[in-house]
């Protein structure tokens, strides 16, 4: 194929039956998955989950080995679909990439066509992935909110986990859009940067997980976006404004 090496370098982690090693290595063409569209990865995150199907005990890699990265951010070498011309710059993310098939972290990967999504007007592939999966994750939950009435004018909005890729994104999405947002967080030296991102005020992981015999309290909150679940959950469901 005209442009593609014979060889391209790629980070592999490969359990055996001597062990789990992970390291960058050479791949061919024929060591990618099946696809219509063959992509020169530009860009990739380095997301948590990729963290995970990098380790041993990860839990996350659903084959032996594994080329890792959740998303990634390309220009087109070769497609079998006339709705995806070579040289066109495209991102892929989720479903099985990264986890039952080899990911961005690579310099070619190989995609199905209906994962392929045209790299949107006004961003760049590095913009694309600096966004990546987790600003893409707080958009969606926060258009879903909005789907449901959310406006600024609702009232304040609760973001937890608000130190992570996603939290920071939120936090950021929704000051832009001109919300009330307040930022929860564990991490308390990360309260200046989350001002700067649009944060309205910090408040501490213990204020939003504390335990509380009271089904309701004061209602508090027009709307969440909860990273972490778990113990945050039940406050936000007993401070949630009505109709929220």
């Amino acid at each position: 194929m005209a442009d593609v090496p014979a060889t391209f370098r790629a980070f592999v982690a490969e359990r055996t039956t001597a062990g789990f090693r992970r390291g960058v290595c050479d791949l061919t063409l024929d060591d990618l998955p099946d696809g219509e569209v063959l992509v020169r990865v530009a860009w990739s995150g380095v997301n948590y989950k990729d963290g995970l199907a990098a380790r041993a005990d990860g839990k996350v890699a659903r084959r032996d080995v594994l080329v890792p990265g959740i998303d990634l951010a390309g220009e087109v070498v070769a497609s079998d679909t006339p709705a995806i011309a070579p040289g066109s710059q495209v991102i892929a993310h989720g479903y099985d990439i990264g986890v039952s098939r080899h990911g961005g972290h690579a310099q070619y990967a190989r995609v199905p066509a209906g994962w392929i999504v045209p790299l949107p007007p006004g961003l760049t592939m590095r913009d694309a992935m600096a966004i990546g999966t987790a600003g893409f994750t707080a958009a969606m939950g926060i258009a879903a909110l909005e789907a449901r009435g959310l406006r600024p004018s609702s009232g304040p909005v609760l973001v937890t986990g608000a130190a992570g890729g996603l939290g920071r994104h939120a936090v950021a999405i929704l000051a832009a859009r001109g919300y009330e947002t307040w930022a929860a967080t564990g991490k308390r030296d990360e309260a200046p940067r989350l001002r700067e991102l649009g944060a309205a005020g910090v408040l501490g992981r213990d204020e939003v997980t504390a335990g509380s015999t009271r089904p309701l309290e004061s209602a508090r909150w027009a709307g969440a976006v909860d990273a972490v679940g778990g113990p945050t959950i039940p406050y936000i469901l007993r401070t949630l404004m009505p109709g929220a």
